[in-house]
This record gives structure tokens, C-alpha cells and sequence, in this order.
């Protein structure tokens, strides 16, 4: 029988974490980071801000092209909380430049749920 996937930790911004943690944000999108593409369903990961962590499994991980796609393929209520569609394009446009999701291969969203 294969070994479980060891807990995953994976640093955050506060108020995104305190979204998970309350069960108002249960997607998270990055970049298709190499570090990222082990991650599986059923792992354990742990999002951390400080001293401050949330444990939670992972439900689902889908991948798209771009930010944009992404914005519009995902119920943006439960993945950026309070912003409106050009908002969260901006958003994660400020993090990951159209030039970083293309050399990493598009975008990752990871479902959780908290345990």
C-alpha cells in the first residue's frame, strides 16, 4: 500500500487564511509552480500565516491557462471572498504577471476543506 503524501505546509496571507479558516474560502489559486504539482486529493495541507495555521484536505486541484480563465471557470465567492471579476483579475495579476503563469504553465486551483 503507498504511503500517505506527508502534510503540505503552504504560507498565506492573513486575511485569506482566516477566509479558510472560516469556511468562506475554500479554493486558493497559484501559479502551476513545479513545487506544486505533487500535490494530490486527499492530502493534508497546512496553510500558515506566522504562527497561525489552518489544517485541511485537499478536495480537488484544477488547472487552467491563465488567470483569466480561471476567474471565469471558478465560483470566485469561494475564491477570493468580496471581489467583483475584473477585482480578483487584477488581484492575482499583481502576483502572478501573465509572464509567470506562461513559464510555469498556467494556473492551479486547489479545493480544500478544513479538518
Amino acid at each position: 500500500m503507498a504511503q500517505p503524501k506527508k502534510d503540505r505546509h503552504i504560507r498565506i496571507k492573513m486575511k485569506y487564511l482566516r477566509q479558510i479558516q472560516f469556511g468562506s474560502k475554500t479554493l486558493e489559486a497559484r501559479a502551476n509552480y513545479s513545487s506544486l504539482r505533487k500535490i494530490r486529493a486527499g492530502q493534508n495541507l497546512i496553510f500558515y500565516c506566522n504562527d497561525v495555521k489552518v489544517k485541511t484536505k485537499v478536495v480537488a486541484i484544477r488547472k487552467y491557462k491563465d488567470v483569466v480563465s480561471m476567474i471565469d471557470s471558478e465560483d470566485l465567492e469561494i475564491l477570493l471572498p468580496d471581489h467583483s471579476r475584473q477585482e480578483a483579475i487584477s488581484v492575482y495579476r499583481a502576483i502572478y504577471p501573465d509572464q509567470k503563469v506562461k513559464e510555469n504553465n498556467g494556473m492551479l486551483v486547489i479545493e480544500v476543506k478544513t479538518i
